[in-house]
């Protein structure tokens, strides 16, 4: 796609402008998670013979993943709650894994191998969060009972993500959760 691209534009020199056109022909045909970062494009341009006008490259190089940083920053953003929220309720707990999950497979599909483990820490941080809140004796018994129980959640999703839905739908379907968050929902 790449190649072909740049051969459809008529061979020229590479520069930012030429990169973005790669970026967004490879984005309309497989989606803004296939899209290469400009200096990979422009190496597999180089071994075409593509002349490179490399100030310009790495220009663009430095604007687009700090772009991508930002991106997944604030993907991060709406999931920090259960990190930092005193007191997170088991609805929200819900939303927010969901959030979790999602943000999971999109990493996943985008070969993000480093925003998929700053996502893993931030769960394992966050499971840490609500097990001592758990163990907090100046909270309700029943608040301690929702972070012990959004502890377990946060485990099962670091354990099994790709069931933790299906596993949480029975959670929360059995007796012995119904009878104890009744109320909590």
């Amino acid at each position: 796609m790449i190649v072909s691209t740049w051969r459809r534009m008529g061979e020229p020199p590479v520069g930012a402008s030429e990169l973005l056109q790669i970026q967004k022909a490879i984005e309309e045909s497989f989606g803004p998670d296939s899209v290469e970062s400009p200096a990979r494009i422009a190496r597999r341009l180089a071994q075409e013979g593509a002349e490179l006008r490399h100030p310009e490259i790495i220009e663009w190089d430095v604007r687009w993943r700090e772009s991508q940083l930002a991106g997944q920053m604030s993907a991060f953003d709406r999931v920090r709650a259960l990190q930092t929220e005193a007191h997170l309720r088991l609805g929200s707990a819900e939303a927010l894994l969901a959030e979790l999950e999602r943000l999971r497979q999109r990493f996943g599909r985008a070969a993000e191998r480093d925003a998929l483990n700053d996502l893993r820490t931030l769960a394992i941080e966050s499971r840490y969060t609500a097990t001592a809140m758990a163990k907090d004796a100046s909270l309700p018994a029943g608040d301690r009972d929702e972070q012990a129980e959004i502890a377990e959640w946060l485990m099962v999703w670091l354990e099994t993500p790709k069931l933790f839905e299906q596993w949480l739908d029975l959670r929360k379907s059995s007796k012995a959760f119904k009878e104890k968050f009744s109320k909590a929902d």
